[in-house]
């Protein structure tokens, strides 16, 4: 019985469970956390790293046409010529990570298995991952400069040009893009619930700690404009 529960415990942490927080130790606590709740005896530790990632997750990309429109409100204004692998690179980042997602973790080659295929799949997705940073940074600033380097550097940049610049107009800000970090999550509708212990921090304490720019975030994209004192753990439930 006891083993059986810890084979169920095992699919579970691999296949049903997703974790995001902006504190890398944070994250790799989580794992660790996990880890010694489904230790099997002469088996390795289940892969993790595919489910629990480091990121902010109010800052970020909800849905997949913010990017194909390359807008936040997701309404059209560009045409998204130089987008047309979005849709082929998601569905193959989806197929790698089913894939991922799917096979046992019994020993260790299994385990390098799993690594590949997650970073295929990141692969697939490195490329678009900047240009939603680059969107995202066009958003704290509004200049239009995020928008204009993914329409004009697309096509022709590597993954890593991309990113450098994206990084260098984010400032340090960190981000996390959900339809693109689990694909196959949104392939599927969605999440079924979320279980969390969201930061509480007074509404005029934001802009002190977080900066008047991501409060104006918060408050545009997240809480549709509407202003006020609220606390900063109203923005994670309104993400959620």
């Amino acid at each position: 019985l006891d083993e059986r529960k810890t084979f169920a415990l095992r699919l579970i942490a691999q296949r049903c469970l997703y974790g995001v927080d902006k504190n890398h130790l944070a994250a790799e606590m989580a794992k660790l956390s996990l880890w010694l709740l489904t230790l099997a005896k002469d088996k390795p530790f289940t892969f993790l790293d595919h489910a629990i990632r480091t990121g902010d997750s109010l800052v970020g990309i909800k849905d997949l046409q913010q990017l194909e429109n390359l807008t936040m409100s997701g309404e059209k204004q560009y045409a998204p010529v130089f987008l047309e692998s979005l849709q082929s690179s998601v569905r193959q980042a989806i197929q790698l990570r089913q894939r991922l997602e799917s096979s046992p973790a019994n020993d260790i080659q299994a385990i390098e298995d799993q690594e590949r295929l997650f970073a295929e799949a990141s692969l697939l997705t490195a490329k678009l991952r900047a240009a939603a940073d680059l969107l995202i940074a066009d958003a704290f600033r509004g200049d239009g400069s995020g928008v204009v380097t993914i329409v004009t550097r697309f096509r022709d940049s590597t993954a890593e040009t991309l990113q450098a610049e994206a990084s260098k107009q984010l400032d340090g800000q960190a981000t996390f893009h959900w339809p693109l970090k689990f694909p196959e999550v949104f392939d599927r509708g969605g999440f079924n619930a979320f279980v969390c212990n969201p930061p509480f921090m007074g509404g005029k304490k934001i802009t002190g700690a977080l900066g008047d720019s991501y409060r104006t975030y918060l408050v545009h994209w997240l809480a549709n404009g509407t202003r006020g004192h609220a606390d900063l753990c109203t923005y994670f439930f309104l993400r959620a």
